[in-house]
């Protein structure tokens, strides 16, 4: 499947507490079937609201898995002027499988905030603002570099910290 131009705009995202615990995310794309090519392209998500979501892995998922297709890829995502309070799990996890060095190009994520985000209940010590693994600059026109700018981090506890960045090219600035 390929996914195009999608926006995710304005929204609230929130967990009911009484639910009991899963492996969820607010927003998942996830591509672990060594057969399928997926891609996700173009894809915006700014001005939203995630107020308490507790999520098993990530609150904000996009990766592929080892073995996936070479042709699986995400390309140019943006997420903007969000804020993440009191969130479980890594925040935002934007992955290509490390083994395979199946890079994706395109990540800008300016503006966002992070506020008292904790370890996820599942997975102990799977905590952090960003995880981001595996992108390139995007070579799309208008674009920009990759830049993770002017994210605002306060009390957020886990593993990843504030950036977990494996290999791949990033602008980390303010």
């Amino acid at each position: 499947q390929n996914h195009s131009d999608v926006s995710i705009v304005g929204n609230t995202f929130l967990t009911d507490p009484n639910a009991a615990y899963g492996y969820s995310s607010a927003i998942l794309w996830f591509v672990s079937d060594t057969s399928a090519v997926s891609t996700l392209t173009r894809f915006t998500i700014e001005e939203n609201t995630f107020d308490r979501f507790i999520a098993g892995r990530s609150v904000i998922q996009m990766r592929t898995e080892p073995d996936v297709s070479l042709s699986s890829k995400i390309i140019d995502i943006k997420i903007n002027n969000n804020l993440f309070s009191s969130c479980a799990g890594v925040v935002i996890e934007l992955k290509h499988d490390v083994a395979t060095k199946n890079v994706g190009a395109g990540v800008q994520c300016i503006g966002n905030v992070f506020k008292n985000c904790v370890e996820s209940p599942l997975l102990g010590g799977f905590g952090g603002a960003f995880s981001i693994h595996g992108f390139g600059h995007s070579t799309t026109t208008g674009f920009g570099l990759n830049r993770l700018a002017d994210n605002v981090i306060e009390n957020v506890q886990g593993a990843a910290g504030a950036f977990n960045v494996f290999y791949g090219t990033y602008i980390i600035e303010d």
